[in-house]
Order: C-alpha cells, then structure tokens, then sequence
C-alpha cells in the first residue's frame, strides 16, 4: 500500500475529497418486473436477487453499476454491454471524467453497506430510496490514484475467482471419492477391493444407525442463556451458532441438522 499512500500525499496533500454520488454519474432504475427474466435469454438481467438473470431485450449497452435497491440491499455489480434491469435495481451510468467506474464499484462494495443500514426506510419491507443513493459521499481521489487501487483490487478478484474455481473442483472430487468408498460396490478399480475382499467374503454388512450409536435430540438454548467462551453451540448450521463457558456433552460427536436451511447437514465434533 505505499505506493498508494505515497500517491495521496503527493497529489492530495490536504486530503482525499468526499464528493456525492449524484454529482459522479446518472442514477436511475430499470423498468422491468422480476418475472419478466428468461432461463434461457440473451442478454443479462439484473435484479436484486446475487445471481445475475437472463433476458430477451435489453435496454442499456454500456459500461454500469447496479445496485440492489431491496432485498440484497445495497448489493453492487459492475458489467460493461448490454443489458436490462428489475424496477427496483439502480443503475449507474454515464460517469464523470473524474472517476472510473471500476473504482467507484470498488468504493461502494466497501462502505455503501454501512452508509444505507444508517439512513434505509422501512415498511412493509426495507428499500432504498433514490435521495438517499444520490447523497451517500464517498472518496474520489485523483485519476491516477484510482487506477493504482483498480489494478490492485482486480488482481485480487481474479486470485479469489481462482481460489474458489480450484475449491469448487476439489469439493466435486472429494464427494466423488467418498461416494465411491462408502458404497462398498467393490468393482474393478475400487480402491478398497482387495482389503474388503479379504475381510468381508459375504459382502459388507449393513446396519441401522440406532445400531451403532446413541441418536438423541439437543436442547434448546438461546444467545441470551449463554456466557461467551470456548463450547461449541450447535444449532442446525455449518458453524456454531453461539460458544458457551459450559457443556452437557463430552467426547466425539457426529451433528445432524434436523431442520432449518441445512436440514441433513453432517458435522464432527
């Protein structure tokens, strides 16, 4: 970062400006409803929803932000060609000669979050309003500075997009593997052939998990009934809901959600 730094005291020495969004580009929302979106369209459709849709028409060809103006409020996307947008979905185009649009992307994925959970309206449910977007002031540092800070950020991007390919490809291989190990159909090329082979003749045998385990339900216990420290409190997610200075519990567990989003899930404790 001190080329940045070193940067912002060369060309800013009194400071970076604060300037407001309505004054750096065009705001304005599509048009369409949600439903419009096709599975199969040509051109991309941008809701609210993270996952971007797809559509038949497009409205706009150029370089834009979009910003979820309810449900993922706030949530900013950057894309450059044509596309079409939800009616509740902001669009930012035609941005001043003193601001990328990519480092202004960069600027409200970092502070818009905040700035919106300060001044959001509520109703029958949350959403943003247009003068609220136009008036949030954010840092606009001189050209040089923001391209520095896209160059940055963008190799960033690309090493997570990396990271989470290589990710998604090692969990495809683990749940393929494991798969093809517990279902003890010892074929040509199963790893465990021989070995089974020699200590199962008949065949591996099954049984129930009442069998081979206590199977019993936790008990309820809310935030508000614990005291923070190092005990695991399971709740039915991928991670501990709460820690708790106290247990009922010791020694090796095998966690199954009953319920909620991620009903079945399966954790080692």
């Amino acid at each position: 970062m001190s080329r940045i730094d070193d940067l912002i005291r060369e060309l800013c020495p009194e400071g970076v400006a604060r300037i407001e969004l309505r004054s750096l580009c065009r705001i304005e929302t599509g048009k369409r409803d949600a439903n419009e979106g096709k599975s199969k369209g040509e051109y991309h459709f941008f809701t609210t929803a993270r996952a971007t849709s797809r559509i038949d028409s497009y409205r706009w060809d150029c370089e834009a932000l979009l910003v979820a103006g309810n449900a993922n409020l706030g949530n900013v996307k950057y894309f450059n060609g044509k596309f079409d947008a939800y009616q509740r979905t902001y669009v930012l185009t035609e941005f001043s000669p003193t601001i990328r649009a990519k480092y202004l992307y960069y600027a409200l994925a970092d502070s818009l979050d905040a700035y919106l959970e300060a001044n959001k309206n509520s109703a029958a449910m949350t959403y943003i309003v247009l003068r609220t977007l136009q008036n949030f002031r954010l840092p606009v540092p001189p050209m040089h500075v923001q391209e520095e800070i896209v160059g940055i950020l963008d190799t960033f991007t690309e090493l997570e997009a990396e990271l989470e390919a290589e990710l998604e490809a090692r969990t495809i291989q683990y749940e393929e593997t494991r798969n093809r190990l517990m279902a003890f159909d010892v074929q040509e090329g199963h790893p465990l052939a021989e070995l089974i082979h020699e200590l199962c003749p008949q065949g591996v045998k099954f049984l129930t998990l009442g069998d081979v385990a206590s199977v019993e339900r936790g008990r309820t216990i809310t935030k508000a009934q614990t005291t923070l420290g190092e005990i695991p409190v399971l709740a039915g997610g991928r991670t501990p809901a709460y820690w708790h200075t106290a247990h009922n519990r010791s020694g090796e567990h095998v966690v199954v959600a009953g319920s909620g989003a991620y009903a079945g899930y399966v954790s080692f404790w």
